[in-house]
């Protein structure tokens, strides 16, 4: 920091945790955009002048993150190359004679445009919430208002058809409600969130809290909270986003910086000490694991069972527990899909006496694309009532019954993880981790919790794999009973090929460094105390060293690079001038700048 001066010679390097006199205080962790958000509660957000976003906001691990310690919330965000794609269902827009769509958006600078859905179908331009300073026409295509009915509100109150009106009811640098009433999209093929095609563009703009209502009668059927995740908590039509953006929380913590409560809080994606967690890669052949001993009895008890997976595979078991014999006497649980069908209908509870449960109402196929997903299956014995839940929300329950209080217990009894416990038929092919037993019946609100942290606040599993160990024959179980698991027929190269990308256990609770002459290093995951298991290590393998979950790092910091040229000097508090010296407009509103690099 060169004091005479009044800047700070910074030719490249990392600014962030900026600090002035007057509390406005910038995180500078994003991870997109030119805006950097003020903190502090006042709104003095700055802007960003002649940014590449690709570099600029890049990653550097040797500075903390506010947005890991604290947390922070991810949003649908807009520039000028990127949308997000909410449905993808004719069939359902085919229902939509007379829809509502309610969302709230940010508004980052007053720039050109944005069309909230977009489709030309046929031949014919289908839009509408596309606000446009200084136009007059209709801010929707004539083909889906209603005469009489159709009306704009923002914030509650009626605009306008016009674009210019909603141009002037979005204030830049504030949150907005957009409501359009009695639009019919049944003509739609798809509803995006996207840029209009003629040329119009968006900057610093993101949009959450999306509803639909197929007939306005004030029922929602699918709600897109677009904060943390992007599944439909309702309906179940996932989006799909192409970009997002970093929210930080505000300085009391409980909230992100424009009011919305934290959906991440001290969640780490990064670190870099500590290796990223290993995942299986079952080779489909006859790749399989086997638990020494059942974590619950299942003799009329409740329970949940279920892990993270990635596959195209069309024929395969996760999960199985069932006996030798036929069909008709086996008993058991499975999770599984079946290949003579497109659904969840082999995975079932069931008796061996006829009576069982499965789930053929639940299309598998959105779950065999090659992306990671997340599949629960909870057993409510008092009702004879199964929960199959797929990433974080209830897919179907159903009751049979015939099965309450029924004893599933199956001999020999043994929980196999990749294949048929009977005959190791139906091998999985994919990727796997996080395999995970209860011996109690998880609620929603749990399983949306276990699927947003890998956790259960307060509730210890009976048997939890994360499979974060990178070699060896032996799946540890963290839950403290010990239930250590075998592999079988692996090859331990291939097997072990691949790290996770959904849950990273190792980062989160720290692991247990095992090397070897010639193999792989091998890391035993700490328990879920964050403690090291207390184990006999394989034969050659002698302990390195431990490594404790910290030094956080989410990925979302802020890299300044060196600029062509002189840009906005007054427009600032900083700016980099042609010589790469980045200035600042003056060195005694700076209260407190870490990490300042020549």
């Amino acid at each position: 920091i060169d004091a005479v001066n009044n800047r700070i010679n910074l030719t490249s390097g990392i600014i962030y945790d900026i600090k002035l006199s007057d509390g406005t205080h910038y995180k500078c962790d994003e991870g997109a955009g030119t805006t950097a958000f003020d903190s502090s509660g006042n709104g003095h957000h700055g802007t960003m002048y002649n940014i590449t976003e690709s570099t600029f906001h890049a990653t550097d691990n040797r500075v903390r993150s506010w947005q890991n310690e604290v947390g922070y919330n991810d949003y649908v965000f807009f520039n000028s190359t990127n949308g997000a794609m909410l449905i993808d269902d004719a069939s359902v827009l085919a229902n939509c004679t007379d829809a509502t769509i309610e969302f709230k958006i940010y508004r980052g600078k007053d720039d050109d445009g944005l069309v909230f859905t977009h489709r030309h179908t046929n031949g014919i331009d289908v839009y509408f919430a596309l606000y446009h300073p200084g136009q007059t026409s209709n801010s929707y295509s004539s083909n889906i208002y209603k005469s009489g009915q159709s009306r704009i509100l923002v914030d509650g109150v009626q605009i306008g058809n016009a674009r210019q009106d909603l141009a002037n009811a979005l204030t830049v640098g504030q949150v907005h409600t957009v409501r359009y009433e009695h639009f019919d999209l049944s003509m739609m093929s798809k509803l995006f969130m996207n840029l209009h095609s003629g040329g119009y563009f968006v900057e610093d703009d993101f949009i959450f809290d999306v509803k639909l209502d197929y007939t306005s009668d004030g029922v929602w059927e699918h709600h897109w909270p677009l904060i943390g995740h992007f599944d439909d908590v309702i309906g179940g039509l996932k989006a799909i986003p192409d970009s997002t953006i970093y929210l930080p929380a505000d300085q009391t913590g409980s909230s992100d910086i424009i009011g919305n409560p934290l959906y991440h809080t001290g969640r780490v994606k990064y670190n870099a000490d500590l290796v990223q967690s290993a995942c299986a890669t079952f080779d489909g052949v006859d790749d399989y694991a086997d638990l020494p001993a059942p974590p619950f009895d299942a003799n009329g008890t409740n329970w949940t069972v279920g892990c993270w997976f990635r596959t195209t595979d069309n024929f395969y078991r996760l999960i199985d527990w069932r006996g030798t014999g036929t069909a008709t006497t086996v008993r058991g649980v499975q999770i599984s899909k079946s290949a003579t069908n497109t659904t969840f209908a082999n995975t079932r509870i069931d008796t061996g006496a006829g009576n069982e449960i499965n789930f053929a109402e639940v299309d598998a196929l959105p779950y065999i694309d090659g992306n990671w997903h997340h599949i629960m299956l909870g057993w409510d014995s008092s009702t004879g009532t199964a929960y199959l839940y797929l990433d974080g929300n209830l897919a179907l329950a159903k009751t049979n019954s015939a099965l309450v209080n029924a004893d599933l217990t199956s001999q020999p009894g043994i929980w196999r993880l990749g294949a048929a416990s009977n005959d190791g038929s139906q091998q999985f092919q994919g990727s796997a981790c996080g395999f995970i037993f209860y011996n109690i019946l998880l609620s929603a609100s749990e399983i949306a919790e276990l699927y947003s942290t890998g956790f259960v606040s307060g509730v210890t599993p009976a048997a939890y794999y994360p499979l974060a160990e990178g070699a060896g024959t032996t799946l540890y179980d963290v839950s403290g009973n010990n239930l250590h698991a075998t592999l079988y027929n692996i090859s331990e190269s291939s097997f072990w090929a691949n790290t996770q990308d959904v849950f990273h256990y190792n980062i989160n609770k720290g692991s247990s460094l095992y090397t070897h002459a010639t193999n792989n290093d091998l890391r035993v995951p700490y328990d879920l105390n964050g403690h090291p298991l207390s184990i006999t290590p394989p034969s050659g393998y002698s302990l390195a060293s431990e490594n404790p979950a910290g030094n956080w790092h989410n990925n979302a910091e802020t890299k300044i690079q060196m600029m062509a040229g002189d840009a906005n000097l007054a427009a600032g508090t900083f700016w980099m001038d042609s010589a790469g010296t980045l200035q600042a407009r003056s060195y005694n509103d700076i209260v407190g700048i870490w990490n300042n690099e020549n």
